[in-house]
């Protein structure tokens, strides 16, 4: 199902428009829980030149709808790609925000961190334990070393970075236990992001806790040890904020083939680079995603919880009954939704006051 440009002017928001840049999905690591299913990779990647076009194409849609270009490059591993710098360097001359999220193990020499120092804004890279043993046991032997190896590269050459943290049963306890430690060890200055788990890829069920409520709880004994030790005070947020969407068609991702989709999960393809100019693919995504907003959602637009969950993820909606429109939500849902309210309410035992954290959230000390 297509969508044809609007011949209107798009009503872009107060949102930003960034694409994210799958350049491969070639990896060297085989994480449990990889969204991607990254390995082997596709023999029809773009090739250097027509990514430096796509990217070129994506900053003049981003000025015509007056937007800041933003572009994170990933993968499976982007550094496998031996052009994966030069496209960021090309992306930063465009004068687009660049990120790269790597897995840090192909930052191996104090000139790649010198290169990346020069055309990267951030750099992520991805841990998933807080000690080698658990880190490992997720994301392949060796990881853990080469991570911290490329941390302290990073560092001397004053790259501002990103320590990605995905939690799930598997490394809960160690995380708790044991994130402090880790990042008193990296630094004094460290941004951190901690996300749960989806099974999406190559997961399976068992890295994901056993409803969201439970994942949020233990988000919030994670954070608990970090506020304890003053590296970072408590978020005070207002919390269940009215929302109107899941944040499908507020980005672009392009798939290392030229597929283009309206969320960062590459499900429901809306065409190719390759066939059709991207300002109109852009546009496509653009305008789904405010026709995609919770009020636009039959059987969400009557509930009263809507402002306050913002439906459920769309892909899901298009999978389970076909329609990025039409609400897959069930009963056992909704009394979810009404439970994380709850626990989002309650202020954790040995943090007065204090709002948890959702999902995903930042951190810095």
């Amino acid at each position: 199902q297509f969508y044809a440009r609007a011949e209107v002017e798009i009503d872009t928001g107060d949102f930003d428009f960034p694409l994210l840049a799958y350049l491969t999905t070639r990896c060297n690591l085989r994480c449990i829980h990889c969204y991607m299913d990254a390995g082997h990779g596709s023999p029809d990647e773009l090739t250097a030149s027509e990514w430096k076009t796509v990217i070129s194409d994506y900053s003049e849609f981003c000025e015509s709808i007056q937007k800041r270009p933003r572009i994170t490059f990933t993968g499976g591993e982007p550094m496998l790609r031996k052009e994966a710098l030069t496209l960021i360097e090309h992306a930063r001359n465009r004068g687009c925000v660049t990120e790269l999220f790597t897995n840090g193990t192909q930052i191996r020499t104090e000139e790649d961190a010198r290169r990346i120092a020069k055309c990267v804004d951030l750099a992520q890279l991805s841990l998933d334990g807080a000690t080698e043993a658990v880190n490992d046991s997720i994301r392949g032997k060796g990881a853990f070393k080469a991570v911290r190896h490329a941390i302290d590269l990073l560092n001397g050459a004053g790259v501002k970075f990103r320590l990605a943290m995905t939690l799930m049963p598997a490394n809960h306890q160690d995380m708790r236990e044991n994130i402090v430690s880790l990042l008193r060890s990296i630094g004094e200055h460290v941004e951190l992001r901690l996300a749960l788990a989806s099974i999406q890829g190559r997961a399976q069920r068992s890295v994901r806790f056993r409803d969201s409520c439970e994942g949020e709880l233990a988000l919030r004994s994670v954070l608990e040890p970090i506020y304890r030790e003053g590296l970072r005070k408590p978020r005070r947020v207002t919390p269940n904020l009215r929302s109107m969407s899941c944040g499908y068609g507020r980005n672009i991702a392009i798939s290392d083939s030229g597929t283009l989709y309206g969320c960062a999960i590459m499900e429901f393809p809306l065409g190719s680079v390759r066939q059709e100019p991207l300002a109109d693919l852009a546009s496509r995504a653009f305008q789904l995603g405010i026709d995609t907003q919770i009020d636009k959602i039959k059987g969400c637009n009557s509930c009263e919880l809507r402002y306050l969950c913002a439906g459920l993820c769309r892909l899901n909606n298009w999978i389970y009954k076909q329609e990025l429109t039409r609400s897959c939500c069930t009963p056992e849902k909704k009394k979810e939704v009404i439970k994380k309210l709850a626990v989002r309410q309650a202020p954790a035992n040995s943090i007065t006051g204090a709002r948890p954290l959702v999902g995903s959230f930042w951190l810095a000390h």
